[in-house]
């Protein structure tokens, strides 16, 4: 679509950046003048996912439309519409990775891009190559260092399943540490302590040792955070799994006391969280 009528041109860019990612790519295929058009353009997605399932098998996600990669006789590309059924399959002539990368960065690799809702497995390397995007919830299983897409701000909402050292958990807003399992025990406290949170809930029961020593090293912070909750569920000691043997309950208790007069801090409990 040329230029030559500026009033156009805006308001079809106004319109197709809030267009569904399914209707913008019908209209690409239906509409040649708007190719280009649509190819610079970001998009505002309300749900997106990014999974492996197994080491040749990528799916990408877009609220009810998946793509998937796979190894079948060849390499596979299968695109399925959630909402009417119909999958269409191609076989493809690059690595499956490759595949998988030129795709997802090709749709969200856009300065201004926006997701709602992104969910995460255990993330494919290649998305550290995205320009950074705005993500509001992000949830992300079996974390690791290449789960994390680069972003223009802090995320609101991010769940995951490990307390580990990454830029995106420690500047989010409010962080979830899912239960990764039944039989889950204990948190890691250095890495929560370093975290910015408005808030920082943790599904994995901890320890009244591991609630002090989160306190303590939160304490000897030069820029703590101010106004920061953190919530667990409490894990008595007789049950403890992971001991500070040089506390004991009496100890933790006093402790508990100390720190609420030296951070400006108050301890409450209800329904023993």
């Amino acid at each position: 679509m040329p230029r030559d009528n500026p009033l156009t041109y805006l308001s079809t860019v106004a319109v197709l950046e809030f267009v569904s990612f399914n209707k913008r790519k019908q209209l690409y295929a239906k509409c040649p003048a708007i190719r280009k058009i649509e190819e610079k353009i970001p998009y505002h997605l309300e749900s997106v996912g990014f999974f492996i399932h197994f080491p040749n098998h990528f799916v990408v996600k877009f609220l009810s439309f998946r793509i998937s990669f796979f190894e079948s006789n060849g390499s596979m590309m299968s695109m399925t519409n959630l909402s009417t059924g119909k999958t269409i399959d191609r076989i493809i002539q690059v690595p499956l990775e490759d595949a998988a990368e030129k795709f997802a960065l090709y749709n969200l690799s856009r300065k201004g891009t926006h997701i709602k809702r992104l969910d995460m497995g255990p993330g494919p390397a290649f998305i550290v190559n995205c320009v950074p995007i705005a993500i509001k919830n992000l949830t992300v299983r079996k974390a690791s260092k290449s789960s994390w897409f680069p972003t223009v701000s802090p995320i609101e909402n991010v769940k995951t399943d490990g307390a580990i050292r990454e830029d995106t958990l420690k500047m989010a807003k409010h962080v979830t540490v899912l239960n990764p399992g039944p039989h889950a025990i204990g948190i890691n406290t250095e890495v929560i302590s370093e975290w910015n949170c408005d808030s920082i809930n943790i599904d994995v029961p901890m320890s009244k040792e591991e609630v002090a020593d989160y306190c303590i090293r939160v304490l000897k912070r030069t820029e703590r955070p101010i106004g920061s909750l953190l919530s667990a569920s409490l894990r008595y000691s007789t049950y403890n799994a992971w001991y500070i043997p040089e506390m004991t309950s009496s100890l933790v208790e006093r402790l508990f006391d100390l720190l609420q007069s030296r951070m400006n801090a108050r301890k409450t409990v209800l329904n023993e969280k």
